[in-house]
């Protein structure tokens, strides 16, 4: 957790410092902060920190925005006006996830450490919903990032391209193990947020500098 943290903060450091932010550099910073404060919450959780549920619950807040932000910068460049319904969409419903995880008493049920995972127990149907809107989003940008844009830029195609196969870096190692080991199948966001870190280096190293000004 301390490496993937130091990582994440680190690509944080070296857009800061090499680019002129924009508007896809500003969600780009934006989602690895987020992925970095979700290891600080786990982190906290597995110290066995006297407020435990408090971390469990900034943890899913943290996360819950990531997919809304992946889609919003996918939109961003594939061009299309029309398509900003959508990352609207996903903002919302982040928002609202966020608020039942900060608000609603029984949302939670605990946070658990179990060595290289943590399992972060949602009650239902809670647990279902968020699943569906986590899953919708990511399959969603997915398909956008390859789907073909004439309206994008050579440079925004390749940056697509590259978000695609960030992607898909996070999405089929954590459906593999997802299937093959079922005990896993309640750890899956700490999970996926361990294979993150390949998406954070992939959208830090390929999709920010075909978007970006140097200094």
């Amino acid at each position: 957790m301390v490496i993937t943290i130091m990582i994440e903060f680190g690509l944080v450091g070296w857009i800061l410092s090499k680019y002129v932010l924009r508007t896809p550099q500003r969600l780009i910073v934006a989602l690895l902060i987020l992925l970095a404060a979700f290891q600080i919450a786990e982190f906290n959780v597995c110290t066995v920190h006297p407020i435990q549920l408090l971390w469990s619950r900034l943890g899913y807040a943290f996360i819950t925005t990531l997919p809304a932000l992946s889609l919003d910068l996918v939109i961003r460049l594939r061009g299309n006006a029309r398509l900003h319904p959508l990352a609207d969409f996903g903002y919302a419903m982040a928002a609202i996830f966020i608020i039942g995880f900060s608000f609603l008493p029984s949302a939670f049920n605990s946070g658990v450490c179990i060595g290289n995972y943590v399992i972060f127990l949602l009650t239902e149907p809670l647990s279902a919903f968020y699943g569906l809107y986590y899953l919708g989003l990511e399959i969603l940008g997915l398909v956008l990032s390859f789907l073909p844009e004439v309206k994008a830029k050579a440079k925004n195609q390749s940056a697509l391209r590259w978000i695609g196969i960030a992607y898909l870096t996070l999405m089929i190692p954590s459906f593999i193990i997802y299937i093959i080991l079922p005990a896993t199948r309640i750890a899956i966001p700490s999970i996926m947020c361990g294979f993150a870190v390949l998406f954070a280096l992939i959208i830090t190293l390929k999709v920010a500098p075909l978007m970006s000004k140097t200094r």
